[in-house]
């Protein structure tokens, strides 16, 4: 990443006031076009989530520095402009209390440090966002901690794109989807939602080869006829390759939308 893309840092009193960070709450957002029964389901878990959550935060004082877990998210869609870096260290596992790290400790990407912000529901995270564009290839996540020892994590970010664009409206018959940006056999996760409130959505891991996956007329035949949503994320989970005994995840995230009407 260039030094000029990195000063996109969040606003701290903006965060705080919105309660989480801005990656958190893509993760929660919804679409006004989705039908009433995912809706619904949003608004129960959401409640749940708001009415519940207090996450604590603490300080590396007294932390031993082998026990603090790494949790590094990675956020994008197509339909947004940037990609959010979601930077969090956990006391002794990726359900303990979020830390602050104070100086000397420091977090690093490529390089340019990262700011510690804090909300009531996340507790303390560092996070960034950047524009995708100039956010394509190499990385390195760096973190320092108070008694100067160093843990880097490289990673790659490639987005995934849709080179055949699908039709306003379509009859339900096989659509072929192809790809770029993904592995000669790579994994995706394929959602399809209809209108109805009583039909069930498809919501499946696929096997994609050769950048290709094709929506079988089967499939199709589960959901109501008329407008159908489509969204494609690519998700990459792995164990931090540097870190301390209390390990931690990497996760890379992004997903893009289109929408359509399928007739019989």
């Amino acid at each position: 990443m260039h030094a000029t893309v990195i000063k996109h840092l969040l606003n701290r009193r903006g965060a705080q006031n919105r309660g989480m960070p801005k990656g958190l709450l893509r993760l929660y957002e919804i679409n006004s076009k989705v039908s009433m029964k995912k809706t619904f389901l949003f608004c129960l878990l959401s409640h749940l989530f708001f009415a519940c959550s207090d996450a604590g935060i603490g300080e590396r004082k007294n932390v031993n520095p082998e026990r603090i877990y790494f949790d590094y998210k990675i956020l994008g869609e197509e339909d947004k402009e940037l990609i959010t870096i979601l930077l969090q260290y956990r006391f002794a596992g990726p359900e303990g209390i979020s830390l602050f790290m104070e100086e000397p400790a420091m977090v690093q990407l490529d390089g340019n440090n990262i700011e510690a912000d804090s909300a009531r529901m996340t507790g303390a995270f560092y996070e960034l966002q950047v524009p995708v564009q100039n956010f394509i290839g190499s990385h390195t996540i760096s973190f320092t901690n108070m008694d100067g020892k160093i843990f880097k994590e490289e990673f790659e970010f490639v987005p995934i794109t849709l080179v055949s664009e699908i039709p306003d409206t379509v009859q339900r018959n096989d659509i072929t989807l192809q790809f770029e940006g993904l592995k000669k056999t790579d994994a995706i996760r394929l959602i399809l939602i209809d209108t109805a409130f009583y039909t069930d959505d498809i919501n499946d891991i696929e096997t994609v080869t050769d950048g290709q996956l094709i929506i079988t007329t089967n499939r199709l035949q589960k959901l109501k006829t008329g407008p159908l949503t489509l969204q494609i994320f690519k998700e990459e989970e792995r164990p931090i390759k540097n870190g301390t005994k209390a390990g931690g995840m990497l996760s890379i995230n992004y997903g893009l939308k289109r929408e359509f009407e399928v007739k019989d």
